[in-house]
């Protein structure tokens, strides 16, 4: 795995974990995660573009290694992503966020236009998604469990949660999305009022269509092939909207294209940045 440092800053009054990797003489890169994810699911990623690229990952709220919060939303991501920009000193950089990561992308990319490079959207909406899919998510995370008795069910859980998931990347699950307790049982450690949140009624659903118009950097909309989260109708309508961007569908990925299918992604999203 290619050498990553861990780094920490107080954003909103949080303390947000944050990974990089590559020299801080390459242009910056920040990479958002999704619902349930953490900083190093871009770690194979990251190894892909960190000989040109100073790369960022970060924890957002209630992930990781990122505080847990009392308010969870898109503003509040929203938020800790511009704190942590401006604390990183990135006036100017390129910025990938996959799902939730990616409303958070589309909404400071269109705050501000001119601090961004390009952008890389992937599987994200610009509204709820397609209903059946955000049906089977509800009901996984309905069904989905916080802890577990050992390390042999965790492992377990990992790999029904995402059977497309390579077996190198189960066990990068484990290390960093998991605490190990006295005991020797796991824990998950994203916040478990995140899971409430996402399922409660009452969480109100953005709309960002209006906000592709600002956009004007060059953009990339990843889809994954399988996904039944961004219809590839959506996405079409995404890039026709949308002012200088193309779409690339993953093959063989369903709505976790990074994990899912992670060579066809990094060689995609390689490609489209300089």
């Amino acid at each position: 795995m290619t050498e990553y440092r861990d780094g920490f800053l107080q954003a909103n009054g949080l303390r947000l974990h944050y990974v990089e990797w590559g020299s801080g003489s390459n242009p910056p890169l920040l990479l958002l995660h999704g619902f349930g994810n953490q900083a190093h699911m871009w770690d194979g990623f990251a190894a892909t573009v960190s000989g040109r690229y100073h790369v960022y990952a970060l924890d957002l709220r209630g992930h990781g290694d990122s505080d847990h919060a009392e308010r969870y939303g898109d503003d509040e991501n929203l938020a800790d992503v511009k704190a942590t920009v401006d604390q990183l000193g990135l006036t100017r950089f390129s910025l990938v966020g996959f799902s939730m990561g990616g409303g958070a992308a589309l909404s400071f990319a269109a705050g501000a236009p001119q601090r961004i490079e390009r952008l890389v959207l992937v599987d994200r909406p610009p509204a709820g998604g397609d209903q059946a899919g955000r049906a089977r998510m509800a009901n996984v995370l309905a069904q989905a469990k916080t802890s577990f008795a050992s390390r042999d069910e965790a492992l377990a859980y990992v790999r029904l949660a995402n059977p497309k998931r390579p077996e190198e990347l189960v066990q990068q699950s484990l290390r960093y999305a998991f605490r190990e307790q006295p005991d020797g049982s796991y824990r998950l450690k994203y916040d478990e009022k995140l899971r409430q949140r996402f399922l409660s009624s009452s969480t109100p659903t953005p709309d960002l269509w209006k906000l592709l118009d600002a956009i004007t950097c060059p953009t990339l909309v990843v889809r994954g092939g399988n996904s039944d989260i961004l219809t590839a109708e959506v996405a079409e309508q995404m890039v026709r909207r949308l002012p200088n961007a193309k779409l690339e569908v993953v093959p063989d990925a369903g709505h976790n294209v990074a994990q899912d299918n992670p060579e066809q992604f990094n060689r995609l999203v390689d490609a489209f940045l300089p």
